[in-house]
């Protein structure tokens, strides 16, 4: 399967889970659950990948041969200790490799469902330590492995300026209180905030250090269940 194949069914079920998933984050505090609203933008990055490929299973099962070629958290063969997010091999693979791709996902937001500033979102790019759980990471440890013949690294989150937040605070009138806060991030940010800054620099770093070839490719996608959400973004590298 091309990569262009595989990025457009990515993209096409991201769509289609932000549509029609019911799937909730929920958390607990100080012993009272919290339920975060639906949608992409509160999903966590492995529940997301598992709904992908639920869905990718179910709708386009002729992409593959069999579904024992499919993993969710596939152990890396250098670390077993250490796993992959997405490995799998479509319909008719016979190449030099075990597995067709391997993909590590991860979820860059810079609004948290609340409508505030997410804290973390440099360093689920850019972290270099060894237990740190970022795009950096995953790179360095997809380059070195021999886990698949096609290795890609996917960052997504979204972009706001004026014109999405208006849009947005139509389809979302009632949430007021997140929408208030997200305002005010927005307006501290000139109106705005995507991740194209930090995409940009971690590209010339992984490209120094022969990580990958080419640029990344961006793929816009619609995810507006969530008022936070909305006009997402995949920031997809190729790793040698």
């Amino acid at each position: 399967m091309t990569k262009q194949k595989v990025l457009e069914r990515i993209k096409e079920i991201v769509e289609y889970i932000d549509k029609y998933c019911e799937t909730q984050k929920t958390i607990t505090k100080k012993g009272k659950k919290k339920q975060y609203l639906r949608g992409v933008a509160s999903l966590e990055e492995k529940v997301l990948t598992e709904e992908v490929m639920k869905i990718w299973i179910e709708k386009y099962l002729e992409d593959f041969d069999d579904k024992t070629k499919i993993h969710i958290e596939y152990k890396y063969p250098e670390d077993g200790s250490i796993k992959c997010d997405l490995v799998f091999s479509s319909k008719g693979y016979k190449g030099k490799f075990e597995n067709e791709w391997a993909i590590e996902i991860k979820k860059v937001l810079t609004i948290g469902d609340n409508g505030k500033d997410f804290d973390f979102t440099t360093k689920r790019i850019h972290a270099k330590g060894k237990k740190k759980s970022s795009m950096y990471n995953d790179s360095k440890r997809l380059t070195k492995s021999l886990i698949a013949e096609n290795k890609l690294v996917i960052g997504y989150g979204f972009k706001y300026d004026k014109d999405k937040f208006v849009y947005m605070r139509t389809l979302h009138s009632k949430y007021k209180e997140r929408l208030i806060n997200l305002e005010k991030e927005l307006k501290k940010n000139d109106w705005d905030l995507n991740l194209n800054e930090d995409m940009v620099s971690l590209k010339n770093d992984l490209m120094v250090r022969g990580w990958i070839k080419e640029d990344f490719e961006l793929i816009d996608f619609w995810a507006p269940k969530h008022p936070c959400g909305g006009y997402g973004e995949m920031y997809v590298f190729q790793i040698n």
